[in-house]
């Protein structure tokens, strides 16, 4: 009498599938979302370890009050120590104003590495994420202090996290 009606059998099919769907999407979201979240907290401090070691070498302690852009190539070389031995994609040397002295991408030499959220320029280290030039950075930033406690420079040191498609 009834031909397009749905038995109660399939009705309770449809609603059992229908609950899956649910569960199975809550589960895949909360699970990128963990997994990005791990992701930045250990790559985070992977980036904050380099950028506190080449900060407090000696030897960039020193030099640094007196480095400019172009000016040598000890800098350039310590930071790409660095970055090689930490498998990072970038590591950033700046005068305490925030201006790149030395990258790994040239680049950004002359340009300011300060960012609104960072907390560097206080004296204090500074992990966080930030979109930078299409990308989707995770970033380290820690002071450089000489024997006296006074800020020197900068390091920055980091990693892509997301790269847009051009």
């Amino acid at each position: 009498m009834f031909p397009n009606r749905i038995s109660l059998a399939a009705q309770y099919l449809v609603l059992q599938l229908l609950i899956i769907a649910v569960v199975l999407t809550g589960v895949v979201v909360v699970s990128t979302t963990q997994a990005t979240n791990n992701f930045e907290q250990e790559e985070g401090r992977r980036s904050l370890a380099a950028a506190e070691s080449l900060a407090a070498n000696p030897l960039m302690r020193i030099m640094l009050p007196g480095a400019e852009p172009e000016m040598g190539s000890a800098l350039p070389a310590m930071a790409e120590s660095v970055r090689s031995t930490s498998g990072l994609q970038f590591v950033t040397v700046a005068d305490p104003q925030g201006e790149v002295i030395t990258s790994s991408f040239p680049d950004d030499v002359g340009t300011s590495i300060l960012h609104p959220q960072s907390q560097v320029i206080e004296g204090r280290g500074w992990t966080g994420d930030i979109w930078r030039n299409g990308n989707h950075v995770l970033i380290a930033q820690v002071p450089v202090l000489d024997d006296e406690g006074i800020m020197v420079g900068i390091v920055s040191a980091g990693q892509n996290i997301l790269q847009r498609k051009r």
